[in-house]
């Protein structure tokens, strides 16, 4: 197993019902509940009723350089993912093009 050291710097996260730390901890201190009717799957007869999806989503708030045709590519999932990363790097402060440490 590897001894190398992992540093968390910051923080990303693209919930239902928020993009951001400070309105996810006020969400979850209030005891908010994002589960609402499920409207995405609505035809496929599914059992599950409810669920905590994430409305309205647009990767361009996120990823506003990543070409149309790249993420067409990508499942919303995946985009999603994308996007949360963005967040992380954006609450530690890491701007693009910034020197990275080598091996």
């Amino acid at each position: 197993m590897s001894k190398e050291k992992i540093v968390i710097t910051g923080i990303g996260l693209l919930l239902p019902n928020t993009d951001n730390v400070e309105t996810f901890w006020d969400n979850l201190s209030n005891g908010e509940s994002q589960i609402k009717k499920l409207k995405r799957y609505e035809e496929e007869n599914l059992e599950a009723y409810a669920a905590a999806t994430i409305e309205d989503f647009d990767y361009k708030k996120y990823l506003p350089d990543l070409d149309e045709h790249f993420a067409g590519k990508y499942s919303r999932e995946i985009l999603i993912g994308m996007s949360a990363m963005e967040n992380a790097k954006k609450d530690a402060g890491i701007k693009e093009n910034v020197p990275r440490m080598k091996n």
